[in-house]
């Protein structure tokens, strides 16, 4: 035995000063070992990489939208169902147009905007991908909309079809067939009434948020924006408040508060806490502040 393994050694001794062991042998071995390590480093990549950009949050606006196709355009049980997906989409448009398109459309007291890049390549990546789907909805979920709105939901898929064959060929003339602006108030007006009638979700951050922030330092408090359209389909919930004149002692107390309160809410209802906060001496700014909110409700 030991002979046989002596004559194993000599022959491997013999093979590392033969090129043929190099070209046959060490070479191969080499080369498979570094493909494997490469393979294994694309895979990981890879696989990192289709996480990221598969899962909400600030993953890049296109994965969002991507995946708000994904998951929005779907039937749904009921026409407030619907109104609340809509709105999350005609509300980002509105938001889109306002801050890239022309001035003239989007406020007035201003000037003319020249460069138009930014707007025409907005209309492309975010409202033409927007409409699709705002189109799939109403033409996946067309039977549960009243009668009574069948027209101006039919205006609003017009429109639609319109605005995206002007951005194919900019010489086409769609002024006919314009975003109908009634559907909002229709839309928002349905999720108004629901929030505040129907929805359980929002009773519940309702007296949570007046249990934990209802105190004598708060003279006022209101929640607005997307919170009074949905609890679902909402990222997040704000509130603005007015509070009496504090001293600075008064401020810095209230501000830990504030920060008590947004980490537990966060907690609590898996979304965060915007406060806006005033005090009784801007009280002009929170009067044109609350006027600027068309829909907001009292806590």
């Amino acid at each position: 035995m030991f002979k046989i393994f002596t004559l194993q050694i000599d022959s491997l001794s013999q093979l590392r000063n033969d090129s043929g062991f190099w070209d046959n042998f060490i070479w191969p071995l080499s080369v498979a070992g570094v493909i494997g390590i490469f393979t294994l480093l694309y895979k990981a990549c890879d696989f990192f990489y289709k996480k990221i950009f598969s899962e909400r949050g600030n993953t890049g606006e296109f994965s969002e939208i991507e995946l708000h196709k994904e998951l929005s355009c779907n039937e749904v049980k009921s026409f407030i169902e619907l109104c609340q997906l809509l709105i999350v989409f005609i509300d980002d448009n509105k938001y889109i147009f306002q801050t890239y398109g022309p001035n003239s459309s989007a406020n007035e007291i201003n000037e003319l905007r020249t460069d138009m890049t930014l707007w025409h390549n907005a209309r492309v990546d975010y409202i033409l991908p927007n409409n699709e789907i705002i189109n799939c909805l109403i033409e996946k979920n067309k039977h549960l909309i009243p009668e009574s709105h069948n027209l101006v939901f039919r205006k609003l898929t017009s429109h639609i079809y319109a605005f995206k064959k002007h951005v194919e060929n900019p010489t086409l003339d769609y002024t006919e067939y314009q975003f109908p602006k009634e559907i909002e108030k229709i839309i928002k007006d349905e999720c108004v009434m629901y929030i505040a009638n129907e929805d359980k979700e929002f009773l519940k951050i309702y007296k949570w948020i007046h249990r934990n922030l209802k105190t004598k330092q708060v003279t006022e408090a209101y929640f607005f924006g997307s919170i009074m359209f949905s609890t679902k389909y909402n990222k997040d919930v704000d509130i603005v408040l007015m509070l009496s004149a504090l001293e600075l002692e008064g401020i810095l107390k209230f501000k830990r508060k504030k920060a008590k309160i947004n980490r537990s809410f966060t907690k609590i209802f898996k979304k965060p806490l915007h406060i806006e906060v005033f005090t009784n001496k801007e009280g002009a700014r929170f009067r044109e502040f609350l006027n600027r909110n068309q829909y907001k409700h009292e806590i």
